[in-house]
């Protein structure tokens, strides 16, 4: 397989990688995305920061967007980005329509996280443009943009 054609499964996104403007700054462009959800998992914040990491849960359930048209390169570059201690795993997704989707998520321990519940809401408020600022490659267009 070329590297420049879709990779064949979906990577799911819940936390920075909504917004289309990290999107930009990672990989240089704005992926294609749908909204869905994974159940079995929260969204909680990290130790020490202001961006989640998803965790296993018996009664949650985490909201986000299917990224389906990402390169194999492009996923190399997500898996730098977001790095230790996240995994990436297989997992099923649900779209909208109760669809389920086999897709990629990254993933944490419990440990890593502070037991808070993630507020995608909070974190554009007070922590979205100085997340950016720590970004580097293209500017984006608008940073309160979401998938």
């Amino acid at each position: 397989m070329s590297d420049e054609q879709p990779r064949g499964r979906a990577l799911f996104a819940y936390g920075t990688l909504l917004f289309p403007s990290v999107l930009e700054r990672v990989l240089g462009r704005r992926p294609s995305a749908s909204p869905a959800k994974v159940n079995g998992f929260a969204a909680r914040t990290m130790r020490d920061a202001t961006y989640p990491g998803m965790v296993t849960s018996a009664t949650d359930s985490v909201l986000g967007a299917l990224l389906d048209d990402l390169t194999t390169s492009e996923l190399e570059l997500l898996d730098a980005y977001e790095g230790w201690p996240y995994e990436r795993v297989e997992l099923d997704a649900l779209t909208p329509s109760g669809e389920r989707v086999r897709a990629s998520a990254y993933v944490v321990d419990e440990r890593h996280v502070s037991g808070d519940v993630w507020s995608q809401d909070e974190f554009v408020d007070q922590h979205l443009e100085q997340f950016l600022r720590g970004l580097a490659v293209t500017e984006p267009s608008d940073a309160r943009d979401q998938v």
